[in-house]
């Protein structure tokens, strides 16, 4: 399941759930993870892990995030 480095299995599942919980409460199509930072909302995830990770990372542009949502 995690397959970035520094990435655990704990975290990836945490990261997951997170996902999961956020589509649950926002049906309106937003993505959960639309910059770095929105991982910070992840628990167990921190400012060092987010350093590690950010090479590997990529985000929705804007244009990419209103034709998902339909705006």
């Amino acid at each position: 399941m995690a397959i970035l480095p520094e990435l655990g299995e704990k975290h990836a599942r945490a990261i997951v759930a997170y996902r999961a919980r956020y589509r649950a409460d926002h049906p309106d199509g937003r993505p959960p993870f639309v910059e770095l930072n929105d991982l910070l909302k992840v628990n167990g995830v921190g400012v060092a892990m987010l350093e590690n990770l950010e090479p590997y990372l990529s985000f929705p542009t804007v244009a990419s995030t209103q034709r998902a949502t339909g705006r």
